[in-house]
C-alpha cells in the first residue's frame, strides 16, 4: 500500500505527533524533512507510493526538479482547513 511504483501520493502539512506516529508504523523511508538526503528523496519520489514530506523540502524538490511530477496520483494536505495565504502549503500546492 504504502510502495506503488506507478502512483506518488504526497502527504503534506502534518503535526510533529502525527509524524512521530507515521515513522514509528513505516520507519523514516517515507517520511522525508529538511535533515534527509536529496538525492535519497529523489529515489524514493520514483519508488511512489505515499510519501510524507515537510513542504518547505517540497516546494525546494518541485522547483529543483526532484518530483517526478508525472507520477503524483494525490497530495493530500493534513489540516487544510487552518491554511492562510501566504505560507508554504498554498506555494506547493500552486507548483
Amino acid at each position: 500500500m504504502f510502495r506503488n511504483a506507478t502512483t506518488l501520493v504526497l502527504v503534506i502539512n502534518c503535526s510533529e505527533p502525527k509524524k512521530q506516529l507515521y515513522r514509528s508504523q513505516l520507519g523514516n523511508r517515507n517520511i522525508h524533512e529538511s535533515s534527509s538526503n536529496a538525492a535519497e528523496r529523489a529515489q524514493d519520489y520514483e519508488l511512489g507510493g505515499v510519501q510524507f514530506i515537510e513542504t518547505t523540502v517540497l516546494v525546494t524538490d518541485f522547483l529543483l526538479n526532484r518530483v517526478p511530477v508525472k507520477l503524483i496520483t494525490g497530495i493530500i494536505v493534513v489540516r487544510a482547513n487552518k491554511i492562510k495565504e501566504p505560507c508554504p502549503v498554498a506555494i506547493a500546492l500552486r507548483l
